[in-house]
């Protein structure tokens, strides 16, 4: 059994190798089945680390293509600008029902007020407030729902004019693989942005 203290030797001298980007040089201290063991970071060249069941961290990493960092940068700053253009239409949806309260996402589809949320999260609701990125908060009524599609459309119960709609784009051109992109407030953390794909098209789940 390898000791808590070959572990923290092994894993200082990983630290080091990494800050310095150098080669991990290994050596024992002491006889042959003592537990003591050094190790040191430096940019000479590396004897055998067989004894160690590693290999020399060095030959396993190949540099970066510059073109491939100019591809991973403007992907960053897509996602960057995609958040900065709809976070404002991004909404935070409390609901009161007679068994408690509840929460969910939703954004804005129309400068009347109406918002598009998940019909789980405003069903058996008794009031329903929607919270805004600047604090807002104003109440709303259930206008349209649809289970099988867990889809549902309120509508706030009064003038909002700072609402900003999303530009909806065209369903029947989405293919799977496509990137999907989703900036919401799941569980209770407000304004999350996260990535993923479309991983299928027409899927209807029955509510029994």
């Amino acid at each position: 059994m390898i000791s808590k203290r070959r572990l923290l030797v092994w894993s200082l001298g990983l630290l080091v190798l990494v800050l310095l980007g150098g080669d991990i040089v290994a050596g024992y201290e002491g006889k042959p089945g003592d537990t003591d063991l050094s190790l040191e970071a430096g940019l000479g060249s590396v004897p055998d680390l067989l004894q160690l069941g590693t290999a020399p961290v060095s030959s396993q990493l190949s540099p970066l293509e510059a073109d491939l960092l100019t591809l991973a940068a403007a992907e960053e700053q897509l996602l960057i600008q995609l958040y900065e253009r709809v976070s404002a239409s991004v909404v935070h949806i409390a609901v009161m029902t007679q068994r408690g309260g509840g929460a969910g996402s939703g954004f804005v589809v129309s400068s009347e007020g109406h918002i598009v949320t998940n019909n789980h999260v405003i069903e058996n609701a008794e009031r329903i407030q929607v919270r805004f990125a600047d604090d807002t908060t104003l109440e709303a009524e259930v206008v349209g729902a649809d289970p099988d599609s867990d889809l549902a459309v309120i509508k706030l119960n009064e003038t909002y004019e700072l609402l900003r709609p999303v530009v909806l784009g065209d369903s029947s051109e989405l293919r799977v693989g496509q990137r999907a992109i989703a900036v919401g407030n799941p569980f209770g953390f407000e304004q999350t942005m996260t990535t993923g794909i479309v991983s299928a098209l027409g899927r209807i789940v029955r509510q029994d």
